[in-house]
């Protein structure tokens, strides 16, 4: 017997210090979770930049949606979507430049569609 495959979803974090303080964009600003417990997985896409290891990602309002958070290294975080209640769900993602250890976010969104 095999286990089902469970939707991966993927936000692309790109860092930039070209500003004072740095910032980041995610790829995309916004996922759609249709299916309960889908994985969302957070992805630094360039050197030089790590997630918070205190906080790498905090909801304003998680309900009992994303139970689990995992950093799973520097550059690579992941939560558990339950899928427990619809609505779009806002976060912060918290980053580290490693060069001057300024720490900065984004605030990306889960959208959540039960089916």
């Amino acid at each position: 017997m095999t286990t089902p495959e469970k939707p991966v979803l993927t936000f692309n974090v790109t860092g930039s210090n070209l500003t004072d303080p740095p910032t980041a964009i995610c790829s995309p600003e916004l996922v759609t979770a249709i299916e309960p417990n889908s994985l969302v997985q957070f992805q630094i896409v360039n050197a030089g930049y790590a997630f918070d290891p205190e906080a790498p990602i905090v909801f304003e309002n998680p309900g009992t949606n994303f139970p689990d958070i995992w950093l799973l290294s520097d550059t690579l975080a992941a939560v558990r979507d339950r899928l427990t209640s619809s609505g779009d769900f806002s976060f912060t993602i918290n980053l580290i430049d490693t060069g001057t250890g300024k720490r900065f976010s984004v605030d990306p969104t889960i959208r959540n569609e039960p089916r």
